[in-house]
């Protein structure tokens, strides 16, 4: 009822702009990593480490996981700006200059709880996608 009140229907629509930026990007990049990484990590490591179970799928959701923090934070941030703000428009540029001195630290405010979480979310899927395919196959 508050957003209705203060901002109308359009109130709920508040950060949609940047939420679905922040989801185009991470389909571009997401699954051709998931399929490109493991092999690649394969080549490079070491046989030693590769006797580890699953080390190339945990270092796939480990680098995923980085880029995806460092790419979503930003969007994430302007995102909550938005949906938070009291005003309807112009919340982006707003943000922009208000912060304009340190943008960059501002953009990524944020991006360490993020990051643990990517690690936990990314690292768990891709070795338990491998687990079981593998079981699968068997």
């Amino acid at each position: 009822q508050h957003i209705y009140a203060k901002k109308g229907l359009r109130g709920f629509y508040a950060g949609a702009i940047p939420n679905g930026t922040r989801m185009v990007l991470k389909q571009t990049y997401r699954f051709p990593l998931m399929m490109a990484l493991p092999p690649f990590y394969s080549k490079h490591l070491s046989d030693t480490i590769k006797k580890v179970p699953f080390v190339e799928e945990g270092l796939t959701g480990i680098t995923i996981a980085s880029l995806e923090s460092g790419v979503i934070t930003p969007f994430e941030r302007l995102k909550v700006t938005i949906m938070t703000s009291e005003k309807q428009k112009g919340n982006i540029v707003k943000f922009i200059v208000a912060n304009r001195s340190h943008l960059a630290r501002e953009s990524f405010r944020g991006f360490q709880a993020c990051y643990i979480r990517q690690i936990v979310t990314w690292s768990t899927f891709s070795v338990a996608d491998a687990f079981f395919k593998s079981k699968a196959r068997q």
